[in-house]
């Protein structure tokens, strides 16, 4: 299977594909506080639980 597909830049010119490389447009995001999210017990057994879904999952396929 392709993964990679070219085709689409042959309709541009040179001109235009240096234009959109070089146009950046910067934003802030002012309106994100800063939530620091406390890392709990739960989040622990989750993670651990979902590991060994995973290895069970690599194991019978």
């Amino acid at each position: 299977m392709k993964t990679q597909n070219t085709n689409f830049l042959n309709k541009l010119n040179v001109p235009e594909i240096s234009e959109l490389t070089e146009v950046t447009a910067e934003t802030l995001a002012t309106e994100i506080k800063n939530h620091n999210k406390i890392f709990s017990c739960a989040d622990l057994w989750n993670i651990q639980r979902s590991a060994k879904a995973r290895v069970l999952r690599r194991h019978l396929a």
